[in-house]
């Protein structure tokens, strides 16, 4: 099994579609390194798959987790909610088949803050890891939480 870590401070350049990695250069997944948005509302977390066509089709099984004060929670696991707390506010949002492995959480609270992280599981058993996105919640009028 190889596990690739693919954590990054910054956003990471996108690929141009008719570009793909070439044989020598490693697939990644890309997320935004924060996002905000206010208690109520819905956030899509992007994360994007970077790699070979084939390997898009091989995506054997799909994970989000969240790390936050709390400790670790797992949020989704292919598409079923991994922890009451999420039941019916979470699903993947995106198209597997293009690579996009996006996730979006529903009517977010001032509990949900932390850093999420996609990741996925290819049927060759390789793990490949987003560099997580840290979610910032604002209460009301603008108090950033």
């Amino acid at each position: 099994m190889t596990i690739l870590n693919t954590s990054t401070a910054e956003t990471l350049p996108a690929l141009p579609a008719d570009d793909p990695p070439g044989p020598q250069e490693a697939s990644y997944l890309q997320q935004p390194p924060k996002t905000k948005a206010m208690e109520g509302e819905d956030v899509v977390f992007p994360c994007f798959l970077k790699s070979y066509a084939d390997e898009v089709q091989a995506v054997e099984k799909v994970t989000w987790y969240v790390q936050s004060s709390e400790g670790r929670k797992n949020v989704l696991q292919g598409n079923e909610t991994a922890e009451d707390v999420f039941a019916g506010r979470v699903f993947l949002s995106g198209d597997l088949s293009e690579g996009d492995l996006s996730m979006t959480l529903r009517n977010i609270s001032v509990e949900d803050r932390g850093l999420y992280f996609c990741a996925f599981i290819s049927t060759e058993s390789t793990i490949l890891q987003g560099g997580g996105t840290k979610l910032s919640i604002r209460k009301g009028l603008g108090e950033q939480r």
